[in-house]
């Protein structure tokens, strides 16, 4: 896709696309274990965004919450995002913090945190 935008695109959105590779928070998922902040994660629906990876990173972060809510074409405004998102960024302020706890334990059927 990088390649493709390039012959459209001026120098200093070339330089930023080429930086994207080499700017990532962290190398692999097991590093997202020192992060104890409560986490909120929405899974993609697209092959660079896999939902197994949302997944994989919720249940590595201690507070680390799956959101039921995945983000895919099928959004087309921000208003369709709001909409989609809105219900589980609402949950997810309003849950306690649990340390150490699995995103298991905040986000799926029969929880410790129940059905929803």
């Amino acid at each position: 896709m990088v390649r493709d935008a390039i012959p459209r695109s001026d120098p200093a959105s070339i330089v930023a696309a080429a930086a994207i590779g080499h700017g990532r928070s962290f190398r692999s998922i097991s590093e997202l274990a020192r992060i104890t902040t409560p986490t909120l994660i929405f899974p993609g629906t697209d092959p660079r965004h896999p939902t197994a990876l949302a997944e994989e990173a919720a249940d590595t972060l201690p507070n680390g919450q799956l959101a039921m809510a995945p983000i895919g074409n099928d959004l087309q405004t921000a208003e369709d995002l709001a909409c989609a998102v809105a219900p589980a960024i609402v949950e997810f302020l309003r849950s306690p913090v649990r340390t150490g706890s699995r995103s298991s334990d905040w986000s799926r059927p029969g929880s410790a945190r129940g059905d929803r």
